[in-house]
């Protein structure tokens, strides 16, 4: 895969038991491609997109157990499209979007037990 300015190169970084903490895609020293953390139980707890930099694209997050807790969108380093989070038990957390790092239309935050909480609906402004 080649970047704005050379070919990509995988880092990988390793605890000092061998076990693999972090990947990532850099082109000319910086970081634009996939970046996924581990913990040190060797489970993936992170994964984002990069470009120059900054995230862009998809995040995901999990816990310990393996299960995804924040999965959410951005533009140049701000949130920016769909965003969802999950309570540990699986339950929606909270789900709406953003543009350019700021809710916009109907954001809903539930509670654990899956329920609504509450909304809001937010106006967007341009920043």
């Amino acid at each position: 895969m080649t970047g704005t300015s050379g070919i990509t190169e995988k880092k990988s970084v390793v605890d000092d038991q061998g076990r693999l903490v972090e990947e990532a895609d850099y082109v000319a020293g910086i970081l634009h491609g996939t970046r996924a953390l581990w913990s040190p139980a060797g489970v993936k707890i992170a994964e984002a997109d990069y470009v120059t930099g900054e995230l862009h694209g998809r995040s995901r997050l999990w816990n310990e157990a393996g299960q995804l807790v924040q999965e959410a969108r951005y533009s140049r380093g701000e949130l920016d499209g769909p965003y969802s989070s999950w309570w540990d038990n699986g339950s929606l957390k909270e789900q709406g979007e953003f543009k350019h790092g700021v809710r916009v239309g109907i954001y809903r935050w539930f509670a654990q037990d899956g329920s609504l909480h509450s909304e809001h609906s937010y106006a967007h402004k341009a920043p």
